[in-house]
Formats: C-alpha cells, structure tokens, sequence
C-alpha cells in the first residue's frame, strides 16, 4: 500500500516519480520542510499555515516540473526564493489586524507631560470646545499638520546636518 503523502526531513527533500526517478523538491521547501507534504497520487506539494494548520495546494509535479498552483487569497508567494508565508493569507490579515491594534493601542496609551503657557492653555480650551474634541486630540491634530509641513525624515536630517557643524 501507498503511503497518502510524503513527509519530508532535512535528509530527505526529494520525491520519486512513477519511474523511480528522483527529483528534488524546490529548495524554499528544506527552510521549512515539516511544513510541506507531498501528495504523491495527486502530485501535489502542499504547505501548512503555522496558526491555523491548514493545508494549502502550492506546487504540482507534472512532466519533471514543479508548477506553481497556489491561490495568493489562500497563501501568499513571497519575493525570490523564499518560498511560501507560513501563514495562509485569512491568518496573515487577522495577524496584520492584530499588530495594527497593539500600535493603536500602545499609541493612545502613551502620555507625554508639557507645560503650557496659560494663555495658550486657554486658547485650546476654547478651541477644543469649538471643535468638540478633547484637548489632547486638538494638540494632535495640529502636531500631524506641522509634520506635514516638516516630516521626521527631514526634522531629523537638519538636526543631523547642525550636529556635524558643531
């Protein structure tokens, strides 16, 4: 009886066809190969997302070629010869969604202690009521419209630029 796939080893990253000929994997796969299986009926190489466990259909062996098959909205192809995400694309998203908030969150959390002088004190209490908004909100607003003007990048090339004048 025929095994139903092929698991791979660091020794051991190659298939067989029909024939009995040998024929090497593509080499992305000896990065991760606990990851892949081949499906020697189907002559298939599929790939495992790390979170979910998933197996996803990335390569078919036909006529002595590896073919690309994948779906890039199941698992994304990345650059070169790096192979294959080792998340599928649902947990990658749900991953980026996750970072994004802890950014967020890490952001909203940050507090930072200024003085103000009592006359612009008032006039963002004043404006801030206006504008229905909170003093902190305002205080940002108006900082993203100065970075607009003077992004980091240069802030900090020109203070650079002073350092080494000095």
């Amino acid at each position: 009886m025929e095994k139903e796939f092929i698991i791979f080893s660091k020794d051991f990253l190659f298939i067989e066809d029909n024939l009995g000929n040998k024929h090497d994997v593509p080499q992305y796969v000896s990065k991760a190969f606990k990851r892949y299986r081949y499906y020697s009926n189907e002559g298939i190489l599929r790939k495992q997302c790390v979170e979910c466990k998933t197996w996803h259909d990335v390569m078919m062996f036909s006529e002595g070629k590896w073919i690309d098959i994948h779906h890039e909205d199941e698992i994304h192809l990345m650059k070169g010869i790096s192979g294959f995400s080792p998340r599928c694309s649902k947990c990658s998203e749900e991953q980026e969604n996750k970072e994004k908030l802890k950014e967020i969150e890490e952001e909203k959390n940050q507090k930072f202690s200024l003085y103000i002088k009592p006359s612009n004190k008032k006039y963002l209490e004043l404006a801030s009521q206006l504008q229905n908004m909170n003093m902190s909100d305002l205080i940002n607003q108006i900082v993203e419209k100065e970075k607009e003007k003077n992004s980091v990048e240069k802030l900090a090339k020109k203070l650079y630029e002073n350092l080494i004048k000095k």
